[in-house]
């Protein structure tokens, strides 16, 4: 047998040995709809139960994918199995004419090419579906400064009989811009050109973060309509979208502060409050919280500079906590609020200044600079000062050195020479090193046992004035020297010394905290749990002999 022959035999045979390939079927549910309508385009993998995940990108150049449903199948009759997977495709063109219908791959087959022709609406019939259902979209203004508000309304028109799908769109997606929603939906109604409509209004806050071109892309809504054309009633889906538009993004003007934080806004306002207290006089070493609070109307909690600045440390402690961003979205327009608070303590007596506040700003809507000021508060400091723990440092005193006269050497210099003399002044600075360090440490306890009963004067004469709200502030500043840390971490070891400590800590906390201007008076019981708070921390810091001086106040 020849060698072509032999060829022809095994490429038979391997044809006849191979599997019975897969086949994929495709159908359209019709092959000429109107304008608006849409299709079904059915597929059918035969021959395997495995569904695909299938590419449909080529579809989007002639259609909207309304949706795709998967489905499969297997039945075995009379000792025959077969297995399919279906594919239902919904599709609505985007134009009219004479449109394709691309293959698509399923597996490792492809779909057929198909041919669908889509007939124009008659203008009566887009005019009625035009009057059914229309978006407007309206903007504060088209030209805005960069990272201002851009207020943004988009109202959905609709008559009885119209059916939405998938809700409204939300927020739109612009580039290099900060959108806020400002509010919920609300549903209203309106009239327009002599007929009711039923109203969707949404409202957005737009923040362009850099000057020039804003886009603001369009968005789609799918529905449905019932329309009678030529005598004939039928419902048909539609897609409704609004227009793109664009903003002009002015720069910061020159006329803005170069050395000042840009701040945009509608207005702004700026308030100072002092925790509880009536007025601006305290004692020394009394705790004195001050809250300011700036509201920018129209702008974001974020754009907000830092208010607080620093104390005098020569007059004050001051204990700042950390800032508060927060934004008010339910309004018309976005109020941005920045809260800072402060403990402050005052360290010495007279009259002393808390520095005023200044905040420019851009006033949009008057195209000018603004200034809005907190003025300087004058605080009456009453009682003795709190002495300044002085830093403990190494200070070598300059001491007259004697000086002795050289050995003269009897033998040549061996290196264990230099290695003891050096052992030996190493040996002297330590122990000068010890001196020096024991003597500051004498010095910083001096001064400590100083403040300390500084701000037991100061507690005693506030528990004779038998006024909770100065008791509680004079401990408070006794606490923070002797546990010297932060006032929040010395109240929380007083509380943590013993029951009575706590007991006591819970009737000043009532007076500071306490809505109504009635407290509870000193009395015997209240000094005796006084006495009995102050006993037990002492004994709680038996080890330190020089931590307290005399602690129990009499009364």
């Amino acid at each position: 047998m020849s060698l072509f022959a032999r060829l022809v035999i095994a490429s038979l045979v391997a044809l006849l040995t191979l599997p019975a390939q897969a086949e994929v079927i495709s159908l359209l549910s019709s092959e000429s709809i109107e304008e608006l309508e849409s299709v079904r385009l059915a597929i059918r993998h035969v021959g395997t139960r495995q569904s695909e995940t299938l590419d449909l990108a080529m579809l989007n150049r002639d259609f909207h994918v309304m949706g795709t449903n998967t489905s499969s199948q297997y039945q075995y009759i009379n000792g025959k199995a077969e297995s399919w997977v279906d594919y239902q495709i919904t599709l609505q063109p985007k134009r009219s004419g004479t449109l394709t219908i691309p293959p698509i791959k399923v597996g490792n087959e492809r779909t057929k090419a198909m041919q669908l022709e889509v007939r124009k609406l008659t203008e009566s019939a887009r005019a009625k579906i035009a009057g059914l259902i229309f978006y407007e979209q309206e903007f504060s203004t088209d030209e805005v400064y960069v990272q201002s508000q851009l207020l943004m309304t988009r109202r959905l028109f609709y008559m009885d009989g119209v059916q939405l799908y998938g809700g409204q769109p939300g927020a739109p997606e612009v580039d290099d811009a900060l959108v806020i929603t400002l509010g919920e939906n609300r549903n209203t109604s309106g009239v327009r050109n002599g007929k009711a409509y039923g109203v969707i209004e949404q409202r957005y806050a737009i923040f362009p973060q850099s000057s020039g071109s804003l886009t603001i892309p369009p968005i789609q809504l799918s529905a449905s309509v019932r329309l009678i054309d030529r005598g004939r009633a039928s419902r048909k889906a539609v897609r409704v979208s609004t227009d793109s538009a664009q903003i002009n993004v002015l720069p910061i003007p020159n006329e803005f502060p170069k050395d000042q934080p840009w701040l945009p806004a509608l207005d702004l306002t700026l308030e100072q409050q002092f925790g509880s207290a009536t007025n601006q006089t305290i004692g020394v070493g009394e705790n004195l919280s001050r809250t300011i609070e700036l509201n920018v109307y129209g702008n974001t909690g974020a754009i907000a500079p830092p208010l607080l600045g620093e104390l005098d440390a020569r007059k004050f402690k001051q204990y700042p906590s950390p800032a508060v961003i927060d934004e008010d979205t339910n309004g018309s327009t976005v109020v941005g609020i920045r809260t800072e608070t402060t403990d402050i303590v005052a360290l010495t007596p007279g009259t002393h200044m808390l520095p005023g506040i200044d905040i420019y700003w851009w006033d949009t809507e008057n195209k000018t600079v603004m200034q809005t000021s907190i003025a300087a508060t004058v605080l009456t400091i009453d009682g003795q000062p709190l002495p300044e723990i002085e830093a403990t440092k190494p200070v070598i005193e300059n001491q007259p050195v004697a000086v002795r006269e050289p050995l003269v050497m009897q033998r040549p210099l061996d290196y264990r020479d230099n290695i003891g003399k050096f052992l030996l002044g190493l040996l002297f600075v330590v122990a000068l090193w010890r001196l020096v360090l024991w003597l500051n440490q004498d010095k910083a306890t001096a001064s400590r046992v100083s403040q300390l009963s500084a701000a037991m004067s100061a507690y005693r004469a506030a528990v004779k004035s038998e006024d909770l709200m100065r008791i509680r502030s004079t401990l408070q500043a006794y606490l923070l020297i002797y546990f010297d840390a932060s006032i929040g971490e010395s109240w929380h070891q007083f509380l943590q010394s013993s029951d009575s400590a706590r007991d006591y800590a819970r009737v000043l906390d009532s007076a500071k905290y306490a809505e109504a201007a009635v407290m509870r008076d000193w009395d015997e019981a209240l000094a005796q749990l006084s006495h009995q708070a102050l006993a037990a921390l002492t004994a709680h810091q038996a080890t330190d002999s020089a931590h307290l001086p005399d602690l129990y106040p009499q009364h």
